[in-house]
Formats: structure tokens, sequence, C-alpha cells
């Protein structure tokens, strides 16, 4: 990842006085441009190159929509997270749905949303809840793939057909409001006025759950993880930013587990919503971004230059989930009976390790309701091929110089980060240490 300069930082008793640059103010603004992003109903999805060839299954892996923070700031003023006010104002995203396992019985027991409504944010409001912004933002990522996939290219009928699509969330509350919200905007008219079952939204137990890092149900991934939020300083150029917020919200200078992806998080969630934050944060706003992602991409794939640790880690970290899309391409492929699209709402940290695994750069923090499509494709002569979008732009993916790609060279790449069950149970209990 390429470095950009870091803000000087004078600190005086009145506050702080930056010594800002064009380039930094650019930063700054691309920050706040990403935390406030609305997606358009109309926004283009890339067509394909070559029309001829069949489209034959999507993969659609989207991030949920604007919510509450999940933590505070310590030793800053909280801001006002009104549960009568950020609720309101998305009445086009509601329809009915059931939730289930992932045979198809009783919803499984959400763990991770029960931490999440120990206690209220000041205000009312629960942590971690999509609001009207966020519901606003799912629907028309809907409406977006309607206007692709049904209008444009007629993949999908126009019609709601509950064999055509196979819907799943990870089982927290944000996640399943943005699929919910995502099927209004694609089918909601449809839905309103059919007499059918509801649609089905498949959840997986926490301790399972293959659509992000499951530090919950892997040892090895959950120790590793937690040494990197104790010690931050282990992320190479980190602690330099550590030290200037620490100073800057007065905390001790040892205090090495300073949450610098939940000051982002919290930052970030503020400016969605419009609220105020403290303004000495904002020349450090892309400084904060960039050490946030440099400590999630090193606790999901540990240093780039110790590949031991990496071979061992990543494929816990991302293989049950590349497991899962390989799967669903070979299914299509030899033609047994599947989906024409499976969608799979989750978070940030089940994009980013899926764009690690494609070579897309992570640059920037994936935006609320940011999306990866993984199309696969037939030509007359029963050759396959992938194609990988990003936020709707075709990327090229596993060092190709072609947005196309033969399926094989697809799989290949990502066989490397593959995992079999047995062997994923087993390395779950032989944890990693940081060096």
């Amino acid at each position: 990842m390429v470095r950009k300069k870091t803000v000087n930082i004078l600190w005086a008793v009145s506050g702080v006085v930056a010594a800002k640059t064009l380039s930094c103010n650019m930063d700054v603004d691309s920050v706040r441009s990403r935390a406030t992003f609305m997606r358009s109903p109309d926004h283009a999805i890339d067509q394909v190159s070559d029309p001829s060839l069949r489209l034959k299954t999507v993969q659609i892996f989207f991030r949920h929509g604007a919510r509450t923070p999940v933590r505070t700031i310590p030793n800053i003023e909280k801001a006002n997270w009104d549960e009568k006010k950020l609720f309101e104002g998305a009445p086009d995203t509601y329809i009915d749905y059931d939730l289930c396992n992932l045979d198809g019985g009783p919803r499984p027991e959400a763990h991770v949303e029960t931490l999440y409504r120990r206690e209220r944010l000041s205000g009312g409001s629960f942590k971690g809840q999509l609001t009207a912004r966020g519901m606003n933002q799912m629907y028309n990522l809907g409406k977006s793939y309607r206007k692709h996939y049904v209008d444009q290219i007629g993949y999908l009928s126009t019609e709601f057909n509950s064999t055509d699509i196979y819907f799943r969330s990870t089982n927290i509350a944000r996640t399943i409001a943005s699929l919910r919200c995502v099927v209004a905007g694609l089918y909601g008219k449809s839905l309103k006025s059919l007499k059918s079952d509801p649609v089905k939204i498949y959840l997986a137990d926490s301790e399972s759950e293959t659509l992000y890092p499951n530090w919950q149900g892997c040892e090895a991934v959950r120790k590793f993880v937690d040494n990197i939020c104790k010690n931050t300083d282990v992320v190479p150029g980190v602690r330099h930013g550590r030290l200037q917020l620490q100073e800057l919200i007065d905390l001790h200078e040892d205090h090495h587990h300073l949450d610098i992806v939940s000051i982002r998080d919290n930052l970030i969630a503020r400016l969605a919503h419009g609220l105020s934050y403290p303004t000495f944060f904002e020349p450090l706003l892309d400084m904060i971004e960039r050490h946030a992602i440099d400590i999630t991409m090193f606790q999901m794939i540990a240093h780039k230059d110790n590949h031991s640790q990496q071979h061992h880690l990543f494929p816990l970290m991302v293989g049950p989930l590349v497991n899962l899309i390989l799967e669903n391409i070979g299914n299509s492929i030899e033609k047994k009976r599947c989906p024409k699209l499976y969608m799979y709402s989750g978070h940030d940290t089940t994009l980013m390790p899926l764009l690690a695994v494609l070579n897309i750069d992570v640059d920037h923090w994936p935006p609320w309701s940011a999306d990866l499509i993984i199309e696969l494709y037939e030509n007359k002569q029963s050759e396959h091929f992938i194609r990988v979008l990003y936020m709707g732009k075709e990327k090229n993916v596993c060092d190709s110089e072609e947005g196309l790609i033969p399926v094989e060279k697809f799989q290949k790449c990502l066989q490397q980060y593959t995992i079999k069950p047995s062997d994923y149970a087993k390395n779950c209990s032989s944890p990693v240490q940081v060096q």
C-alpha cells in the first residue's frame, strides 16, 4: 500500500493547529465523501465486454448500510444517537421475510446482537443498528440491481421467484435489515402484491459463520486478533499515529491497545449522520483511516513478509468463504440445480479479505453499501469465464490484464486460500504467535 505523508500536528492549549497541505485537504475530503456516500438507484453496473456470453450465476457480497457506532471514543464527548430521529424515513424498505438456519430450521441464537443490546448509546439507540440513512442506501443498491439484472440484461425475471435467488445474512440485525432493504429495492412492488410465502433469509450460528473471519469459532484467529488489538504497535507504521491520537484524547502513553479501528468507526458514523465530533480530529481523518486499514489487514493476513504466518492464518480467515464461492461456481458449471443469484449480506470484514484474495488493492475502507459481484459466464463452446466487479466497476483480478478470465485461472487463484473442514478444525487449535 502506498503511504502518503501524515499531517504534521502542533498541540496548543486551546486545541490543535494543523499544518494542512492541498493534498491533505483532498485526503480528508475523500474520507468525508466516503462516509457520506449515498448510492444512486441509477448507479451503473459495467456491462460485460462480450454480449454473446451467457450469464449463468451471480454471487453478490455487500456491506451493510450506515449504522450507529459499535464503540465510543474514550475521553471524548458522546454524540446524541437519537432513537426517535435516526430510524424514521425509509418506508419503502419494509417487506415480509422469514429467518431460518442454513438447513431451513429455526433462527439460530443471535449472540453478537445480544452484545450490542446490553447498553444504549447517548440518545437511546443501541450500538451497531442500521439507521434510516443506511436503509435507503441499501434500498438504492437493490434498485441498481433491478436496473441492471432485470431491466437492462433480462437475467432475472420481472416478478419475484423464490427459486431464482438465495438470500443469506450474518445473524446480526443490521445485516439482516440491509438485506431486507436490498430485496425491497429489487422486488418490493412484486413482493407486496404476491400472496406466496415471504422471502427466506438464511443464517448461520455465530460459531460456524463463514461470511467474515470467525474469531468466535476459531481459537487461532481469536488469539491472533486479540494480540494485535492489545498492542497495535506490532503493525508497521502505526505507533506514531497512535501516540498522536493518545495525546489528543489525553490517554496514557503506554496505552498500546488504543483502538484506532473503533475511533475511525465512531467518527465515520458521526459524519454519515451529520453529527458533530471534535474538530481536532479533522486533519487526522485520513491518517486514522489508513492506520485502521493497516491494522485490520494485518489482523487478517498477518505481515505480508512473514509467509509462514500468512499461509497458516489467512486461509483460516477467508478459506471457508472462498470454499463457498468456488462450490457455487462448480455447481453451476456441473449443471446442478442452483439459484441464478446468491446474495450475501455482510460487513467490511466480509469484503476486505475477499479483495485481498482477488488482488484488488484495499486503498480505502469499503464504504457503506459497498458490494463485490462475482459473475460466471459461458460461451458457445461451453467454456466458462469469471468477471468481478467492485462497486459496479469491472476489476482485473488474480493478476489478469483482462476483466474476463477463464474459470480455471480464477479457481487456481483462489485455491491457495481454500481449506478443508478437517484442516480448518485442526489449524484453529494451533494459535499463531505475533512476531
